[in-house]
């Protein structure tokens, strides 16, 4: 059978991550209870009243009995439910539990109520590491075909080349033919000169 929590630090009930059921009356309007947090995890609290006129309010204590957080349900009969955050050591917390609606001027029985604890973890993020092939192949564009790599085909032979070329043998065949009648008409003016001297030569012997 599971013990009732005390009233004060000193006789709290240890509890872990589980469900509790519990009782407050008029003569008993506090209950302590004992637990020990880990450090990285947060504490979600449930607290569901089993009588209507239940108005359950909740305090953190901590090691010391010093208040860490008040909360309590926003009306009689209506389940209390908070979490904390991730706490950053391994301590001890007291939960103390209450009934707004109790009185010393009426006695009006007990009032049940359970609560349950469920650990709180936080995931811490994990980024994910990039794919080798990432960040070594480019990709090109979505839509764009990729085109081969094309050589410029070599220029056209210019005819200009040829038609130069033409005229250069034209020339020299000029310069050529050219040459041969200055030689024949030089050859024949010798030759006339010749003769004119010879025929001057005669007739002088003749006188």
């Amino acid at each position: 059978m599971q013990k009732d929590a005390g009233s004060d630090i000193a006789n709290a009930l240890p509890i872990t991550y589980s469900q509790y059921n519990g009782t407050l009356s008029t003569e008993d309007n506090v209950d302590l209870y004992k637990f020990y947090a880990r450090a990285g995890e947060g504490i979600g609290m449930i607290a569901t009243p089993d009588n209507p006129s239940l108005q359950l309010a909740v305090d953190l204590l901590g090691e010391n009995g010093e208040i860490l957080s008040q909360t309590q349900a926003p009306q009689a009969g209506a389940p209390l439910s908070f979490q904390t955050s991730p706490l950053g050591k391994n301590t001890t917390i007291y939960i103390q539990i209450k009934d707004n609606n109790l009185s010393g001027l009426a006695v009006t029985g007990l009032k049940k109520y359970t609560l349950e604890l469920k650990p709180i973890v936080v995931a811490v993020p994990v980024t994910p590491e990039p794919s080798p092939t990432a960040t070594t192949e480019t990709l090109p564009p979505a839509g764009v075909a990729e085109l081969p790599t094309q050589t410029p085909p070599p220029p056209p032979s210019q005819p200009i080349v040829k038609s130069v070329t033409k005229e250069s043998s034209f020339s020299t065949l000029g310069y050529s033919a050219l040459g041969i009648v200055l030689l024949a008409g030089l050859v024949t003016l010798l030759i006339v000169l010749r003769k004119m001297r010879m025929k001057k030569m005669n007739g002088g012997k003749t006188s």
